[in-house]
């Protein structure tokens, strides 16, 4: 069995015991003069204390001290082991990995800021604990990644391997994803579930308003980001042609972020858009502010091993010594006076 203290303030409450005991005894000797001063020898042996007794008032006053100074120090043995609650939401992140979220209107490309975005929010959630995170990417169809789960390294490592090539490239089907999160994951809990989208905006027919409706209708709240320039756009970059750019029946691709859209469909899913733009933005301040304060449910319990604290009992023994100071009256009683 191993004892455990705070070290720091053990070590300081133990050297102002002798301080407090010498400040309190102090006290006594500038009452009995101040007592003989005044009213003479004769009421000061009728009235005052005993010295024995003045003893015993300055170590109870001195051991109450230092046991409320051992309290604070939080004195802990042994250990019990406790099934500790997990709570949490599932969040659910919808990455674009088609061929526009390649332009290099924000940098490196829109894609590589996304992921880089999403890094810090894993660490947040990693920090709290008990949260399920799940990835889909989508392109011209929407895949699987990362199901939900609390192994956030795999999750970190699904998201490092997330690429153009992770989805068929032809298209951007946003609609697609979100029916993806409805039926790939088996059903979502009822107000316990958030969508984050992140995407340029484009789409290309995949009824993403219809799709948001269901999503909703499941219980899930959606979030859009909208990234890259919504007024000139970028052009798209050949992945297959490095140094060129993407072409479609003879035309540069440009890419434009689809603000509107994105509204449109995080009204429907009762959450927020942001239309990043060209700026900077951080999920990890989004997550504090907008999903961290919802309810959580519990989702598993862990068994930890906890220490055992007896502050409590110290608090209790300080409670006695200082009642037996308070019991011990300043003056003798009359029986003593008779005496």
């Amino acid at each position: 069995m191993t004892f455990d203290f705070e070290p720091i303030l053990l070590s300081i409450a133990i050297l102002l015991v002798p301080l407090v005991f010498l400040l309190y005894w102090r006290c006594f000797k500038a009452q009995h003069r101040d007592v003989q001063a005044y009213f003479g020898r004769r009421v000061l042996e009728a009235y005052l204390l005993s010295v024995n007794r003045r003893w015993i008032k300055a170590i109870s006053v001195t051991s109450a001290f230092l046991m409320l100074a051992i309290a604070v120090s939080q004195p802990q043995w042994g250990s019990q082991i406790e099934d500790v609650p997990r709570r949490g939401r599932d969040i659910v992140l919808l990455l674009d990995v088609s061929t526009s979220m390649l332009a290099q209107d924000m940098i490196p490309n829109r894609l590589s800021v996304a992921k880089q975005a999403i890094v810090p929010l894993v660490e947040e959630l990693r920090e709290e604990g008990g949260h399920r995170l799940g990835l889909i990417t989508f392109a011209g169809r929407a895949n699987l990644q990362c199901p939900l789960t609390h192994d956030y390294d795999f999750f970190l490592r699904k998201l490092k391997e997330s690429t153009i090539d992770s989805a068929a490239r032809k298209g951007t089907q946003i609609g697609d994803a979100l029916r993806q999160v409805v039926e790939g994951f088996g059903g979502i809990e009822s107000s316990y579930t958030d969508i984050i989208l992140l995407t340029d905006g484009e789409d290309h027919d995949s009824f993403p308003r219809e799709a948001a409706q269901i999503a909703a209708g499941a219980g899930a709240t959606l979030h859009a980001f909208g990234l890259g320039d919504s007024v000139d756009g970028a052009v798209v970059p050949d992945p297959d042609k490095i140094g060129e750019d993407l072409l479609y029946r003879g035309e540069i691709v440009v890419s434009r972020m689809n603000p509107e859209l994105l509204r449109e469909i995080a009204l429907i899913g009762g959450g927020k858009a942001t239309p990043v733009g060209l700026g900077e933005f951080d999920l990890r301040t989004f997550y504090s502010s907008e999903i961290a304060p919802k309810d959580r449910r519990i989702i598993d319990a862990t068994s930890t091993e906890r220490p055992i604290q007896y502050f409590q009992w110290f608090v209790l023994i300080a409670l006695i010594f200082l009642s037996l100071e308070m019991v011990i009256g300043d003056r003798r009683q009359p029986a003593e006076e008779l005496e």
